[in-house]
């Protein structure tokens, strides 16, 4: 009982004090703006909230949502498959290691707006969120990989080749549960980048139908507003997005570890 009181006790205190810095900051906000007094620049709370209250009330605004976060994850799952795919041949195969390495150093440190405009020369507008995404999500998902298959727990695999366990089973004992400690959080990581580099992209690339397209309007008819509500957007859909796949990475987590055999099942 009292563990319990405790973590609800400091789960409230969590909440208290996440409350507390969110007004701190919205007053932080408000005091600039009126001092700026630039609405085109930066507006304050109430003129952002209103703007954004009207945007919801819009369905253009939805559709634009969807097909932006469906855009994005579309490059967030091929850059996580393809991450693990090069991961798995890499780890077996030294000379793929050799190779790749310096092009994940490469794409870590070049630019995300260098590689914008590369590829909206060379694919189009349209296909520059998606092709964004899935180069922010190759070299994280391939890192976390590779160290998740070095580090596979020794003892454990030879307990294993003694008694003969079979490929499939092998794998849900020994490999999958390392590649979930080291996946889960790559992937939320990932998921983070890959949204705002794909809103940079819709921006710059100027992509039909999308909320970096909508920024990029806001901002050239000097609606500062509508720009910082768009912007608003984008965090909470961040923040969300962040919230939801934790969620399932735990759960991920919970059941594989539930479906663990003990040493008497092998």
């Amino acid at each position: 009982m009292r563990a319990s009181r405790k973590t609800d006790l400091s789960r409230l205190r969590r909440i208290l004090y996440g409350g507390i810095a969110v007004v701190f900051w919205l007053i932080v906000w408000e005091v600039i703006a009126r001092t700026v007094d630039l609405s085109f620049a930066l507006p304050g709370v109430l003129e952002t909230l209103g703007a954004f209250a009207s945007l919801l009330l819009q369905g253009t605004f939805w559709k634009t949502v969807l097909l932006s976060l469906g855009r994005i994850a579309l490059g967030l799952l091929i850059g996580v498959v393809v991450g693990i795919l090069l991961a798995v041949v890499s780890v077996r195969v030294a000379a793929v290691d050799a190779i790749l390495s310096p092009a994940m150093v490469f794409i870590r440190s070049t630019p995300v707006a260098s590689f914008i405009l590369v590829l909206w020369v060379i694919i189009g507008r349209a296909a520059v969120p998606v092709v964004i995404a899935v180069l922010m999500v190759i070299p994280i998902v391939y890192q976390n990989i590779c160290t998740s298959l070095q580090s596979l727990d020794t003892h454990l695999s030879d307990m294993l080749t003694v008694f003969h366990v079979s490929p499939l089973r092998r794998f849900r004992i020994l490999v999958l549960p390392s590649m979930l400690r080291y996946l889960i959080p790559a992937f939320v990581t990932a998921a983070g980048l890959s949204w705002k580099a794909g809103i940079a992209a819709e921006i710059i690339a100027y992509t039909k139908d999308s909320i970096g397209r909508s920024i990029a309007n806001a901002k050239n008819e000097f609606d500062g507003p509508a720009m910082f509500a768009w912007t608003m957007a984008v965090v909470l859909l961040s923040f969300g997005i962040e919230k939801l796949l934790t969620f399932i990475g735990r759960r991920a987590n919970r059941r594989v570890a539930l479906y663990q055999p003990s040493d008497e099942s092998l």
